[in-house]
């Protein structure tokens, strides 16, 4: 039943862009429809390929892809995200992100990861998940939020991975990091000291040593520490 409906949904998306004279074409890729519709419904046919290809060979180069209508869908959705933030509809902004992300639209995944990141209480997890999907899609910013945010995880090896990723992403700062690792806990320590916090700068110098970092070490070793 799931996969007739599929094929059926399927039909209306490939045949909405037919053109208004129906030819012998279009009855005969009708035709062909039902026939996959049949099929889907009994297990043996895989109907999106098939409709794909049978249309193809009918010359029928005007029908709309689900993967173009995928991504007009995305930028629509996207867009009325801005326009409802704008507003200050938060909530009806988020849904329509939401939306736009789970086609798959890597800018809406990346904007998706930071909304989810930043939000109030933060939802670290449902961000990580958001930017490592637009990270494997190619988006170097959200590769380099992630190492941006496992910098500050005890174990290194995933913000290592990150890093080298958001580098491949051709991020520059990432270059200049992967020489000179943990810039933020650095600083974070830095911070700690300037202004009294001594245990939290100890914490985060012990961290950072921790991970072979010298410098930092050699730190504690001058502190005291």
């Amino acid at each position: 039943m799931k996969a007739s409906i599929a094929a059926t949904q399927v039909g209306r998306l490939l045949f909405i862009s037919l053109p208004k004279k129906c030819t012998a074409k279009c009855s005969i890729g009708l035709s062909v429809f039902h026939s996959n519709c049949h099929y889907a419904a009994s297990g043996s046919f895989r109907p999106i390929a098939d409709i794909s290809v049978s249309l193809h060979k009918l010359g029928m180069t005007n029908v709309t892809s689900p993967s173009q209508w995928h991504a007009t869908r995305a930028r629509r959705l996207y867009d009325e995200h801005e326009r409802l933030e704008a507003m200050g509809n938060h909530g009806g902004s988020l849904q329509k992100l939401e939306e736009a992300a789970a086609l798959g639209a890597v800018y809406a995944l990346h904007d998706l990861g930071y909304t989810y990141y930043n939000a109030e209480p933060p939802k670290v997890r449902e961000a990580l998940i958001a930017y490592g999907k637009a990270a494997r899609m190619g988006e170097g910013a959200s590769a380099w939020n992630l190492a941006r945010h496992f910098e500050l995880q005890p174990n290194p090896a995933r913000y290592f991975f990150w890093l080298r990723v958001a580098h491949r992403l051709n991020i520059e700062e990432a270059e200049e990091e992967l020489a000179s690792p943990f810039p933020y806990l650095l600083q974070k320590c830095l911070d700690g000291l300037q202004s009294g916090r001594t245990d939290e700068a100890a914490a985060t110098l012990r961290l950072i040593c921790s991970h072979g970092i010298e410098e930092a070490c050699a730190a504690m070793k001058r502190l005291g520490m």
